[in-house]
C-alpha cells in the first residue's frame, strides 16, 4: 500500500495520510524501511522511488517477486525468473492428505527435494512433463531414459 501511494506521485506521505483505518505506525515505518532495504526507495530521500522502485511499482506482484522479474530482464534470464516467480507465487501442490496418510506421505517424499519447496515444484513439474511426453508417445531425445533417471533421483536433490 505504501509503495502504491508513493508511486502515484501525488506527494502523499503514507505516514501522515488520513486513512479511514490507519495502520499501526510501527508497521507502516517497517514497510517503508523494507522498501528502502529492497532498493525500492532512496534511503536518504523521503518517499522517492529509485529506478528499480519505479519498475517494481508497475508490476502487480509482491516486491520480492517483482524484483526478481526486473533483475531477470536485466540479466536476460526472463524465462527462468518467470518460472521461479510462478513457483514461488503458488501454494503447495500437496493436499493435507499427503501429510496424514502414510502411503501418500511415502509417495510425496519421493517427489520432495532436499533443496526446498521451489526445487520440489521443479521436481514435480519435471515428473509430470515426462509422464505427459510418454503418454503422448513422444520418445525423442531419450524420454524413457530421462524418466528412469528422474525416477531414481527423485527427492535426492541431485541435478542431472
Amino acid at each position: 500500500m505504501a509503495l502504491r501511494m508513493i508511486s502515484l506521485n501525488l506527494g502523499l506521505d503514507p505516514r501522515t495520510f488520513p486513512f479511514i483505518e490507519r495502520p499501526e505506525s510501527e508497521k507502516l515505518n517497517d514497510a517503508l524501511d523494507l522498501l528502502k532495504f529492497q532498493g525500492v526507495l532512496y534511503p536518504e530521500r523521503d518517499n522517492q522511488l529509485t529506478a528499480l522502485g519505479n519498475a517494481i511499482a508497475k508490476l502487480p506482484v509482491d516486491v520480492p517477486i517483482a524484483k526478481m522479474l526486473v533483475y531477470g530482464c536485466v540479466v536476460n534470464h526472463v524465462e527462468v525468473m518467470l518460472t521461479v516467480a510462478a513457483g514461488l507465487s503458488v501454494q503447495s501442490p500437496f493436499t493435507n492428505r499427503s501429510y496424514r496418510e502414510l502411503d501418500v506421505v511415502e509417495r510425496r517424499a519421493r517427489l520432495t527435494s532436499s533443496m526446498g519447496d521451489p526445487f520440489t515444484l521443479i521436481e514435480i513439474f519435471s515428473f509430470v512433463a515426462i509422464l505427459t511426453l510418454i503418454s503422448e508417445g513422444i520418445q525423442g531425445v531419450g524420454v524413457a531414459k530421462v524418466f528412469r533417471r528422474q525416477s531414481a533421483t527423485m527427492g535426492s536433490g541431485k541435478r542431472y
